[in-house]
């Protein structure tokens, strides 16, 4: 399994356990946004690989993903705030005896909410360390 079919799994995982479930958007894959229900949305960001050792046989890449949370504008912030603060507990600061494949090496950062159409939307970054 790779960080992202982990990442990507944990936030599946989670909205399918909503009630009602939270649907997800992917990057790549098509998806049709839902009026009036919150949805989530997965996105890969920057990443800088370097040298994890002096004879370059091993490789260290740090990078970041967010998870975007939207919901219905005019409804108050509880619901944003919750989604987000379970969201960023998906993915503490923990070494790779977590997931399998990349560590957290910093706690989670939610983006102040802004409008997006009709909803109000937030970012849970997370920077994340893999090892090769």
């Amino acid at each position: 399994m790779n960080i992202r079919q982990e990442v990507e799994l944990a936030v599946a995982s989670f909205a399918a356990a909503q009630a009602p479930a939270i649907p997800v958007a992917y990057e790549g894959v098509p998806f049709t946004k839902p009026t009036g229900s919150p949805y989530l949305q997965v996105v890969f960001l920057n990443n800088a690989i370097t040298n994890a050792t002096v004879d370059a046989e091993r490789q260290r890449v740090y990078g970041s993903f967010q998870i975007m949370v939207y919901v219905p504008d005019g409804k108050g912030m509880k619901q944003l705030d919750t989604i987000t603060s379970e969201i960023a507990a998906l993915f503490p600061v923990y070494d790779k005896s977590l997931y399998s494949t990349f560590s957290v090496e910093q706690p989670a950062n939610v983006s102040p909410p802004m409008t997006d159409a009709a909803f109000r939307v937030a970012a849970v970054r997370v920077q994340y360390r893999q090892e090769f």
